[in-house]
């Protein structure tokens, strides 16, 4: 049984207009809701991520499409088919087009904690769930995923109830998501992690990542270790060969060895992050771009950022028309000691020329507030032909109350910039003004709405398919629209205040 749940839409656009780039929120009602990754598939933005469904307090998976300008094209949302859990994805986890034209994402079930295979056609509509059901584990991840001709080849990560460690686990479906074996990959007592899985042929697939003991599983960070591992498989799940980089302990430890991205001249670059002892208990991360070679030794490292906290990591990354690479993530800043500040996370972007050499790097924050902090998320990014960059992640706001989490997408060109000419820099977060609040009642409507919020602002009412019906520019406090000529239907009522836009679906009866 198949359960599609559609919301009223309301999308909160933090814009900067007649430039080249847009920083927007999304905001549907009052539910919370989250942007994991992207593809751009011809000129249209696909987008996944997250919903929340208040009155059932369920979690599902969010799907659109948007045009370049992070404009909403459609949307889907889906939802667990007896209502009894929710579908979980984070940062990293990966969907993928499929060879008919539809997509493919991995993730899992936060009560029954296990994975999942969401198959959607090429409208987002669900053409199926497949659960992989695993009472043996106590946690687990399923983040990666590639297509060949006789089905998929998905991975993560399980945590055993033995030890309370991590094992890598692979698994290959047939294409409606039936399982038809699944292999587990690590040792006793060790952190093993295969993280980034690439498809070299229709027989050979690389999976790489890392094993070793993290600083949570040892009292002096010292002791910490860790070492780069890759394995090939079969698409029958036989591992034919091994290879396995040098150990590397606590300070400057190894640079992450996840998800590999394959260059023009047949090496390969990775994004995440590079680890510095801080202290007996403590260590942090610098953002890193790396390029290596076939046999995966590294040519050039580029490290952005100052090792700050552990959450600073890069977590995808994208080349450019350019011949660069540019990665997104996020990065923590923290007040002067003894404040009484709090912290704030903020999304991350930093772009490399093909040598290695740093151009830029930039963060960036939506809703900030000094006292309860927030969290700024981006964790998909892509690269227009233009050589302009799209990133999407999430927003978590914590003050004004009540608690909520957005969708977000940040757009730049080539040099970082969202206004031209500026000059993208670390030194600080850039900071956006939260939006003030704007009310739309009655909706649905029948006659009338009345549009009220502070200030002088224009509203402007739009057909779905982008015609101009109303336009009503200089009002104050509020602004009353007659709907009275208007057919029964779906419209989108746009409220622009000096470089702030929200749009707002509006049902007429």
């Amino acid at each position: 049984m198949r359960y599609i749940i559609t919301v009223s839409l309301v999308i909160l656009h933090i814009s900067l207009f007649a430039q080249e780039g847009f920083i927007k929120a999304y905001d549907f009602n009052d539910t919370g809701m989250t942007f994991h990754n992207m593809l751009l598939v011809e000129d249209t933005l696909v987008v996944y991520g997250e919903i929340l469904n208040v009155e059932r307090t369920q979690w599902g998976a969010f799907f659109c499409k948007m045009d370049t300008l992070g404009n909403m094209l459609d949307y889907k949302t889906h939802y667990h088919h007896d209502n009894s859990d929710s579908y979980i994805f984070e940062q990293g986890y990966e969907m993928i087009k499929t060879t008919d034209g539809g997509y493919a994402i991995v993730g899992q079930l936060f009560f029954a904690n296990h994975p999942i295979l969401i198959k959607l056609d090429v409208n987002g509509d669900l053409e199926f769930v497949e659960e992989y059901p695993d009472s043996t584990v106590l946690n687990m991840r399923h983040w990666h995923i590639v297509e060949f001709e006789r089905g998929y080849i998905s991975m993560g990560v399980k945590q055993q109830a033995d030890d309370y460690m991590w094992d890598a686990f692979i698994m290959r479906t047939d294409k409606n998501g039936e399982k038809i074996w699944e292999i587990g990959y690590g040792e006793n007592n060790l952190w093993d992690a295969l993280n980034g899985l690439n498809k070299i042929n229709e027989n050979e697939f690389l999976l790489t990542g890392v094993t070793g003991i993290t600083s949570l599983d040892v009292d002096d960070i010292a002791d910490m270790w860790v070492q780069p591992k890759a394995i090939k498989i079969d698409s029958l799940g036989n591992i034919f060969w091994e290879w396995e980089g040098d150990v590397h302990y606590s300070e400057g430890s190894a640079p992450t060895f996840g998800q590999l991205f394959p260059t023009s001249d047949g090496n390969w670059v990775n994004e995440g992050y590079y680890t510095t002892n801080l202290s007996q208990e403590l260590n942090a991360f610098q953002g890193e771009i790396i390029k290596r070679d076939s046999d995966f030794n590294v040519i050039w490292a580029t490290r952005f950022g100052e090792p700050t906290h552990r959450y600073n990591n890069f977590i995808d990354l994208t080349s450019t028309p350019d011949g660069g690479w540019v990665a997104a993530g996020q990065y923590v800043e923290f007040p002067p000691i003894y404040s009484g500040l709090a912290a704030t996370l903020g999304g991350w972007l930093a772009k490399v020329n093909a040598d290695g050499d740093s151009l830029w790097s930039r963060t960036d924050t939506v809703f900030y507030h000094p006292v309860e902090g927030s969290i700024n998320y981006l964790s998909g990014v892509v690269s227009l032909p233009s050589g302009s960059i799209i990133a999407c992640g999430h927003l978590n706001r914590y003050a004004p109350e009540p608690a909520k989490s957005f969708g977000w997408m940040i757009k730049v060109d080539k040099h970082g910039c969202i206004e031209p000419g500026c000059h993208p820099t670390l030194t600080g977060m850039n900071l956006t003004p939260l939006l003030e609040a704007f009310e739309v009642f009655p909706n649905p409507a029948a006659d009338n709405i009345r549009v009220s919020g502070l200030g002088n602002f224009d509203v402007s009412l739009y057909g779905v398919h982008g015609a101009l019906l109303l336009h009503q520019p200089d009002n104050y406090e509020f602004a009353d629209l007659d709907l009275r000529d208007l057919s029964t239907g779906v419209y989108f009522l746009q409220i622009q205040k000096n470089r702030q836009m929200i749009t707002k679906k509006i049902i007429k009866h």
